[in-house]
């Protein structure tokens, strides 16, 4: 389905930083340099924000996975990338320097360096890929949402055959401790990471030549609004409501979906509803998300969680209870109260 940077090969390369505090807070794990070294030149490591890097990676593996028969035409690939802090701890840096040294000792890629579009930017410009390049900014949900928004608008024509899409995040600044201190998360619980999915737009015959090919059904993005009483029920049964509106737009009865899964940020207050709901209506959960012994990179996480959602789901082909041409339906829940669900037609 898509490609994980870092994964666990990785790390055995490189571990991450120490948990050392850092000015009394506890500071992100950070992956060794020697990690993004190795495919990026270093010189041109510099110019970079972690997040792009971490991007680039990720698109690099995913392209050279997904085993592509013929390679599409460069005007017929696009990109969009979602991150929640990508960019953030490189404009702390160069706001410092504002500060202290004046608005003229500011690098002159700064920009290019922190708009939220840059991870999406430098992939399309590093592979020669001419199609257009989108960002989704916003928090845990960003990357499921521009996976979500891709396959939408490739399915309606919008967007070209190809699309490289998912999540990035390297979360490491003021802002994102700020976050983590507001939610009653350990900021120590923080790492960076991106995943990196290929979308091709097939006909019905491709599909069935590829065999274990994933085919989107449709998904949407909810908000939860806190109402002045609210609580586990009231949080379950608005979530209950979002699931079946969605399996209503998409046509599919409750019967069609074989396997459940969702992610959750660290304290987000869906993570037992979502849990409890996909439970009552199909039995259990394969797949629950960031634990609590996780490290998590935002925007990445949850589209890395689909994909081990995924590839859990695919094993089932094999087994007695297959699963092939049956539903999956994912969910996802933020830390503020938003939440996703998609639903994916697994191959034979």
């Amino acid at each position: 389905m898509g490609t994980v940077f870092p994964d666990s090969s990785d790390v055995d390369i490189g571990s991450p930083a120490s948990e050392a505090p850092e000015k009394g807070r506890p500071r992100i794990r950070r992956m060794d340099e020697a990690l993004f070294e190795a495919h990026i030149d270093q010189q041109f490591l510099k110019l970079l924000d972690r997040s792009v890097a971490l991007g680039l990676i990720a698109s690099m593996r995913a392209i050279r996975n997904c085993g592509w028969g013929e390679e599409p035409s460069h005007s017929e690939v696009g990109c969009c990338i979602g991150t929640a802090f990508a960019g953030t701890h490189s404009l702390e840096g160069f706001l410092d320097v504002m500060r202290e040294k004046g608005p003229k000792k500011v690098h002159p890629r700064a920009l290019q360096v922190t708009i939220g579009n840059a991870a999406s930017s430098n992939m399309s410009i590093h592979h020669l890929f001419f199609g257009p390049t989108v960002a989704c900014s916003g928090s845990f949900l960003s990357g499921l949402h521009a996976l979500t928004y891709s396959a939408d608008a490739m399915a309606l024509g919008s967007f070209p055959e190809v699309m490289l899409t998912g999540g990035v995040d390297s979360p490491d600044s003021k802002w994102a401790f700020g976050l983590c201190d507001r939610y009653g998360i350990d900021s120590a619980r923080l790492s960076e990471g991106a995943a990196v999915a290929v979308l091709n737009r097939m006909n019905s015959d491709e599909a069935g030549r590829q065999g274990n090919a994933v085919e989107w059904l449709g998904g949407g993005l909810y908000h939860w609004h806190q109402p002045s009483a609210s609580g586990s029920k009231v949080h379950r049964e608005w979530f209950r409501d979002a699931v079946e509106q969605a399996l209503r737009q998409v046509g599919l009865g409750e019967d069609k979906i074989v396997c459940a899964g969702y992610s959750c940020a660290p304290g987000s207050d869906l993570a037992e509803p979502i849990r409890d709901v996909l439970s009552a209506k199909w039995g259990s959960c394969l797949y629950g998300g960031t634990s609590k012994e996780d490290t998590y990179a935002f925007a990445a996480s949850p589209v890395r969680d689909l994909f081990t959602f995924l590839e859990e789901t695919g094993r089932r082909n094999s087994g007695i209870d297959s699963t092939a041409g049956g539903c999956a339906l994912f969910a996802a829940g933020s830390e503020d109260g938003d939440c996703a669900v998609t639903m994916m037609r697994m191959g034979a």
